[in-house]
């Protein structure tokens, strides 16, 4: 799977170097600086939607910004009660990233995201009454994805990534580290 997907990438790669002039080609150092913010629609281990705002100060090819989101991530039974709990996860943090060229219709992006945050597993035990646990997690993302700039101040990002994140344990409602492959589109704002 992993020669098909650099194969792949290979071949786009050539076909962009050959088909663009030297304006628009696929790399070229940007010698500007702007920013961008927007919304991102992902999809965690291929059940789980998140809703994420990003935004970034762009510097030449790099860029460097923040995060946020929350997503629900599935129910979980507790080993010792019996009880099933509902876990909801939401962070937020750093993002550093670089694209292969801000002008381009296509181009290339990498990220990876550091983030901080906290999950809630949540009983209903009654109408309006909970039985609730926090804790404390932390995740970093890696990301790699094609950028589409249909017109200078929009972009369309569709990107996969993987998210470690630290493992949960809520008295005995034992849920494994959050890895798992995220797929997702976004669209953002800017000046790019």
């Amino acid at each position: 799977m992993k020669k098909y997907i650099l194969s792949c990438l290979l071949v786009i790669y050539i076909s962009f170097g050959f088909c663009q002039d030297n304006e628009t080609r696929l790399f070229s150092i940007s010698d500007h600086c702007g920013g961008f913010g927007g919304v991102s629609f992902n999809l965690f281990d291929g059940v789980h939607l998140g809703i994420m705002g990003e935004g970034a100060a762009l510097i030449r090819n790099f860029y460097v910004g923040g995060y946020g989101y929350s997503s629900e991530m599935g129910n979980y039974t507790s080993s010792l009660t019996g009880k099933s709990y509902k876990l909801e996860n939401s962070e937020g943090g750093l993002m550093f990233g670089a694209i292969s060229n801000t002008n381009a219709l296509l181009a290339l992006f990498s990220e990876v995201k550091i983030g901080f945050g906290k999950a809630v597993a949540r009983a209903t035990l009654s109408d309006n009454v909970y039985e609730e646990y926090q804790k404390s997690i932390y995740s970093v993302s890696p990301k790699i994805g094609v950028s589409i700039l249909p017109v200078q101040f929009i972009q369309i990002r569709l990107y996969a990534a993987y998210r470690f994140s630290s493992k949960m344990d809520f008295n005995n409602i034992i849920i494994p580290a959050q890895n798992a492959y995220v797929f997702g589109i976004g669209l953002f704002l800017g000046a790019f």
